[in-house]
């Protein structure tokens, strides 16, 4: 077995942190969001811990990965009054997203009768 000061790790990570930008109070708000509400923090950390060792990939192994994509989906439908038509997916973030946004916005404007490159 690997030996290891839990304690150690966690204050180099604290150490490298104290040198990011804070992310509570708005100041990082393209790349944080922050509630305000510390009871949401809390839960959002249980959360995290509770399906930190779920790997997204696979929903056939972790099927509560699909069954919250769905779940998620069916939200943001809801949300901007979809039809039952409407379908999506769920990324983690980063390129992955910002290429999918294309995409979905190049057949958008397809589907709208755009014409030329696109």
């Amino acid at each position: 077995m690997v030996s290891f000061d839990a304690r150690a790790v966690l204050a180099r990570l604290a150490a490298l942190r104290s040198a990011d930008a804070p992310t509570h109070g708005g100041h990082v708000l393209s790349y944080v969001y922050d509630s305000g509400v510390a009871e949401i923090d809390e839960l959002a950390a249980e959360a995290m811990r509770l399906v930190q060792p779920v790997n997204g990939l696979d929903p056939t192994t972790f099927t509560s990965v699909a069954v919250m994509e769905r779940e998620v989906i069916g939200f943001a439908r809801e949300l901007l009054h979809g039809g039952d038509d409407v379908v999506g997916s769920v990324t983690s973030g980063g390129t992955e997203s910002c290429l999918l946004a294309v995409k979905t916005a190049r057949e958008a404007w397809r589907a709208a009768g755009g014409e030329g490159r696109a």
